[in-house]
């Protein structure tokens, strides 16, 4: 009986570890994406607008590999879960002449708001 509570509360502890050491992992992630959102911003407001979309593709780079690393993880950052970034990376985009690439990232962001977009 002793040695199967042993087993149990060291299964426990592997597990709850495990469970902590995730969660600072995706806090890092997460105080990253937020922080590159601001520089994009920042350089955005600056009128920088190549470098706002190197900040944002950025952004838009980390939000996808969480996505295909870690299926059912929580929600990291609103960046990550918000049409914003493209409609930014897409106003900056503009500003720089990429039309296409603008529109494409417009549409991206109208495929998240639902009917609210016409396409």
């Amino acid at each position: 009986m002793k040695l199967a509570t042993i087993v149990l509360q060291s299964l426990f502890l592997i597990f709850i570890s495990s469970f902590i050491c995730n969660a600072q992992s995706d806090n890092a992630k997460a105080e990253l994406i937020d922080s590159l959102t601001k520089k994009g911003d920042a350089e955005f407001s600056k009128k920088n607008y190549r470098d706002a979309v190197y900040f944002y593709d950025k952004v838009i780079q980390e939000c996808s590999s969480i996505v295909k690393s870690e299926k059912g993880i929580t929600v990291l950052s609103l960046a990550c879960t918000s049409q914003n970034i493209y409609l930014n990376r897409g106003k900056a985009k503009e500003k720089i002449d990429d039309l296409k690439g603008a529109c494409e990232d417009f549409q991206k962001a109208c495929k998240g708001l639902g009917s609210v977009c016409m396409t």
